[in-house]
């Protein structure tokens, strides 16, 4: 009876040791799997943070406006759009090529599509007149150059006068004037005026743009060729 009851408060304990060692061992992994899983939310967190912080956005600069050749003149910038070819340089046809230009032109015309006009204030009845007309670019075939069919023209009114190479820039060109009759609503409207044909080439494209005038050598042929020497290619 001695030897038992010795023998049984030594299994209680043993047993409440066990019992002890097992619940302190779950809490002690309860609590490292709960600081893993703590520390693994607080990387995402700081990893969000850093992202966001790394892809903050960036102001684009609006791209700064080309400065004008010419003080106080306009610009016309056409994107894809005049773009012809032709055979004999009176009829044209359009091209599907995609190419850009500009040009700069004087602060008194008014662009109307691709007619250019300047006020008139000498005649009440028609306040603004026809100073220039724009055709765009043509895509040159191989062996062709700016106005190489000297003369040739659909109307029986026009009569060629000169054709003359010259360089603009470092780029050459060629304008032909010609003596037109022209018809109007008024008879002081009915006359001859005499259109400057310029055409600028640059590689296997040209600019074809005419300028008119009144009187042959007013002395706008100066203001023509500072037009055309403002064309851009892109």
């Amino acid at each position: 009876m001695g030897k038992k009851g010795f023998v049984l408060p030594i299994i209680i304990f043993g047993f409440l040791a066990l019992v002890i060692s097992i619940s302190l061992f779950i809490v002690f992994k309860f609590k490292e799997s709960s600081k893993v899983v703590k520390t693994k939310e607080a990387n995402i967190t700081t990893s969000d943070d850093t992202r966001y912080l790394i892809s903050t956005p960036t102001v684009t600069p609006k791209p700064t406006e080309e400065p004008m050749t010419f003080e106080g003149w306009k610009r016309y910038k056409s994107e894809g759009k005049f773009v012809y070819s032709t055979d004999d340089w009176s009829s044209f046809k359009d091209n599907n090529y995609k190419i850009s230009f500009s040009f700069e032109y004087p602060k008194e015309w008014t662009a109307a599509v691709s007619i250019f006009t300047e006020p008139d204030f000498s005649d009440k009845e028609a306040p603004s007149r026809k100073v220039a007309e724009l055709r765009g670019i043509i895509v040159l075939k191989p062996g062709q150059k700016c106005l190489d069919v000297v003369g040739k023209d659909p109307s029986e009114s026009t009569q060629f006068l000169s054709q003359t190479d010259l360089m603009i820039g470092n780029k050459s060109a060629v304008v032909r004037v010609n003596k037109v009759f022209y018809e109007g609503g008024y008879p002081e409207w009915t006359g001859y005026w005499y259109p400057n044909r310029y055409c600028l080439m640059d590689g296997n494209k040209a600019f074809l743009m005419t300028f008119y005038e009144d009187q042959l050598n007013t002395g706008d042929k100066e203001l023509f060729r500072k037009i055309i020497s403002t064309v851009k290619f892109y």
